[in-house]
């Protein structure tokens, strides 16, 4: 239940609809979900309704839910910066504006770059390519990629587009590598606040009345 005042709103009582146990139970999704709920809370507007990035959030959650594709968290965050207008030139440089092929990207710039603008971070043309395909229907087919150098340069561009934006550094994004050298309960022991903040507290246990 809420009740909406002058400047904070008074939220009395919750029911959760979808538990996403796979996801909190698992440690290579959970920062994941925390990057795509961190990148969210930074980008929306209070008070102001998004119900096309709500949608585009919970959907990837719950393909999150069902796999760990290598790149799901890149598409997601190309596919957010192209919902608030500052997605990547992909289809020509973003310096000339030739046609030609392209070969580095710099954030500041606006996307990819040619030869002769080259500048920021050299990039493969199998990286252009399934940046292109994200951006232009083929989400799906993205998402089936197997792991590659490819799934992983698409990320890693996609996290300094983002925080080339957001102007701030994404903390949940540089998490995974603490997980995976300290452990669960190591992490958990540090993130729990960070994570009850996002609503996937990985300490939590399988809510009694969530579905099977």
């Amino acid at each position: 239940m809420c009740w909406r005042g002058r400047e904070l709103d008074v939220v009395s009582q919750v029911e959760a609809i979808e538990h996403f146990k796979a996801i909190r139970g698992d440690l290579e999704r959970v920062p994941v979900a925390m990057t795509m709920l961190e990148v969210v809370d930074h980008v929306a507007l209070e008070r102001h309704p998004m119900p096309e990035m709500f949608r585009m959030l919970v959907g990837a959650l719950r393909t999150l839910e069902e796999r760990l594709s290598p790149a799901l968290l890149g598409s997601f965050l190309w596919k957010l910066l192209a919902l608030e207008g500052v997605g990547p030139s992909i289809d020509q440089c973003a310096g000339c504006g030739s046609e030609g092929e392209l070969v580095a990207f710099d954030a500041g710039e606006g996307g990819f770059l040619c030869h002769s603008c080259r500048r920021g971070q050299a990039v493969g043309a199998e990286t252009v390519n399934l940046i292109r395909q994200v951006l232009s229907g083929g989400l799906r087919a993205a998402l089936d990629q197997p792991p590659s150098r490819a799934t992983a340069e698409a990320e890693r561009l996609a996290m300094l587009a983002t925080e080339y934006h957001l102007d701030r550094r994404v903390r949940s994004a540089h998490r995974g590598a603490e997980i995976a050298t300290a452990g669960w309960q190591g992490w958990s022991n540090t993130s729990n606040s960070d994570a009850a903040h996002a609503g996937l507290d990985p300490g939590a246990g399988p809510d009694p009345g969530a579905p099977d």
